[in-house]
């Protein structure tokens, strides 16, 4: 049974009738909810669907003077409801097929087009063009700025409170920390310049290699974790914080005996066999087409093996330099 509620108006056009009458009435309003009920009714085809409503009446009880008409009318769109509720699984799993189903859209720039011309009108789309080309990147806002600021803040805070708190033997001396910050700041702006060629050409491991022959393991992953973030932030990249931080622990992690040059080869090949692996992963992830992926995935080995290269070379130059 449902709540149905009638005006004084619809109860006084019923009550005239006679009981004969008020059973086809009721014959009739049932077979027409029935017909209504039947459709797919959601609740954005509710109102729809009571639009239909009028026309049965008209045309199946159609003999009854106006007022009962209404009266019925009113019934049956107090009846008819919602049957068909949307499952929220189903519709994201139809979303995302469709997408699938979608090709990815590419256009090609041949050499030597113009993208845009002076004196017009930039759009949306060319600048996107222009960045995908590396020909525009976008000013830097203050928002950017402070939240650069803050994360450079906050990992520097970390690194240097371990030291302060736990290894107050390398805090007794400025020898440590400024080797600790000359190996930092050196190797921050050689993945700056660095970036413009590949974003995966980052060499992280320099510093972790370098830290853990100069210092100690734990010093080495706490150094990489913290070099790492701070080029995920420079290169606004997830993956290239992740494959600095990944290739960079595989170098600390090789050297399990800092005093030995077979040592700091297997180092520098297990940097690069790690980079390979970890690029990959991520292009994989990402799902990037095979010519970009091996693109990437090669930038990856140069990376490993010139940041063991560059961090076996220079070893010699920091232990004399500062007497480490």
């Amino acid at each position: 049974k449902l709540p149905l509620a009638l005006s004084s108006d619809d109860l006084r056009a019923l009550l005239r009738l006679g009981a004969d009458e008020l059973f086809t009435l009721q014959n009739g309003a049932q077979h027409i909810y029935y017909k209504l009920m039947d459709d797919f009714i959601t609740e954005a085809r509710l109102a729809e669907v009571r639009e239909q409503t009028r026309g049965l009446v008209e045309e199946q009880l159609g003999n009854y003077e106006p007022a009962v008409e209404e009266a019925l009318v009113h019934l049956i769109n107090d009846a008819v409801q919602v049957n068909q509720i949307p499952s929220f699984e189903k519709t994201q799993q139809a979303k995302q097929e469709a997408m699938a189903a979608v090709p990815p859209v590419m256009t090609i720039i041949p050499k030597g087009a113009a993208v845009v011309r002076e004196g017009t009108v930039v759009t949306d789309e060319q600048i996107k063009i222009l960045e995908e080309l590396g020909l525009y990147k976008p000013k830097l806002s203050m928002q950017r700025v402070l939240g650069v600021f803050l994360m450079v803040g906050a990992c520097l805070s970390v690194l240097f409170g371990y030291l302060f708190r736990y290894r107050q033997d390398l805090t007794k001396t400025s020898r440590y920390l400024t080797v600790l910050g000359v190996v930092m700041l050196l190797v921050a702006a050689t993945c700056r310049l660095l970036m413009q060629y590949s974003a995966f050409l980052t060499p992280v491991a320099i510093a972790s290699i370098l830290v853990t022959t100069l210092m100690d393991r734990r010093m080495g992953l706490l150094v990489t974790g913290v070099m790492a973030l701070l080029i995920g932030v420079m290169a606004n990249s997830l993956p290239v914080c992740g494959v600095s931080f990944l290739t960079g622990a595989v170098g600390v992690l090789a050297l399990s005996r800092v005093d030995s040059r077979n040592q700091m080869i297997r180092a520098t090949l297990l940097v690069g066999l790690a980079n390979l692996l970890a690029v990959a992963a991520f292009e994989l992830v990402d799902v990037r087409p095979l010519q970009e992926m091996m693109e990437a995935s090669g930038w990856g080995v140069f990376n490993g093996l010139i940041s063991g290269w560059i961090a076996v070379g220079s070893l010699p130059m920091f232990e004399s330099f500062f007497g480490t």
